[in-house]
């Protein structure tokens, strides 16, 4: 770097970037429709059923043992015997009226007996809701997520997924150098197993992450070339985590190029236009999905795990309202 420092000279920069991590995808496992009931265990269902039968049945009970008209406001009449409904139609009444009410739109029992039950019934299921809710969204969550590698401190701070750059390169000359931890870590690594960790070539890396199986290597280099690669056949790879040790493209001149100056001014009135930027994102996309380069290192739900609730919650009450 001293070297060649007195013989060139270099412009403002007219692309920033930094060095990445090029990693294999892991492979995709599948989506099921029954993801909707994974939160819970069978056991967990079978209880929050059982519970929803066992209130449903006393709420009847108390009903039928009460003074008061339970009913009255969804038109029922339990004083004449005439209107006196089956006991299996008061179940069906009864489940519909804890469904109903909550969801918000279904009517207030009178029966003081039947509201401190319906009162504990609600609570339980607040919480059971909240539960599953929270449930749900860590089993998403641990579907996408990438075994913990997520950036350059991931990676550096484990020993099971071999990594490397580019031997004799600037990438390594950076590590070789660094006095920041989180890199010492990556250098000690790539000394004690040069042999595996090391290669001759950015294509020898990107080929050995592509032609690869997930986790058995990640390549550090420049992000450009890395984005560039990821979105070429096969979609197999990505970029993940965020760039680190960001530094910048110019061009070099001879030391003492009287030009350099107004190259840079016409770089730095360049970069305010929208046209580099349009340049360069047509340059690194290529064959493979915009979802198939995800600096942040996450991925986008997939369309099957909402078939799942479509299924369960409007197709199948279709299917027996119809019956």
């Amino acid at each position: 770097m001293a070297d060649r420092a007195q013989w060139v000279d270099f412009t403002k920069p007219w692309y920033d970037y930094g060095f990445a991590l090029f990693a294999r995808k892991p492979e995709s496992a599948g989506s099921d429709i029954t993801s909707l009931l994974q939160p819970f265990e069978i056991g967990s269902w079978l209880l929050v059923l059982s519970a929803i039968a066992i209130v449903a049945l006393a709420v009847p009970f108390l009903t039928y043992i009460s003074d008061r008209n339970f009913y009255d406001n969804i038109g029922y009449d339990l004083d004449t015997k005439e209107n006196f409904r089956s006991l299996w139609k008061q179940f069906q009444d009864a489940a519909w009226f804890l469904f109903s009410t909550g969801l918000g739109f279904g009517p207030d029992g009178g029966y003081i007996g039947a509201k401190i039950l319906l009162g504990g019934f609600f609570a339980f299921m607040l919480i059971i809701t909240s539960t599953y809710t929270a449930n749900l969204a860590a089993f998403l969550t641990y579907e996408r997520s990438t075994h913990g590698i997520s950036g350059i401190g991931d990676l550096t701070s484990q020993t099971a997924v071999p990594y490397g750059t580019v031997e004799d390169s600037a990438v390594e000359d950076f590590f070789m150098h660094t006095d920041i931890n989180v890199y010492e870590q990556g250098s000690a690594f790539m000394r004690d197993e040069h042999e595996t960790a090391m290669v001759n070539t950015p294509q020898a890396g990107i080929a050995r992450v592509k032609t690869g199986s997930y986790n058995s290597y990640v390549f550090i280099w420049d992000s450009p070339t890395l984005i560039y690669h990821a979105n070429r056949k096969p979609c197999n790879s990505r970029v993940v985590g965020r760039v680190f040790q960001e530094r910048g493209y110019g061009f070099a001149m001879p030391v003492g190029m009287p030009y350099r100056d107004k190259f840079s001014l016409e770089i730095l009135k360049f970069r305010d236009s929208p046209s580099l930027q349009n340049m360069i994102e047509a340059s690194l996309t290529g064959e493979c999905d915009d979802d198939d380069v995800d600096i942040a290192g996450a991925e986008k739900i997939g369309a099957a795990h909402i078939l799942g609730p479509v299924v369960f919650l409007l197709v199948l009450p279709l299917g027996l309202a119809l019956v």
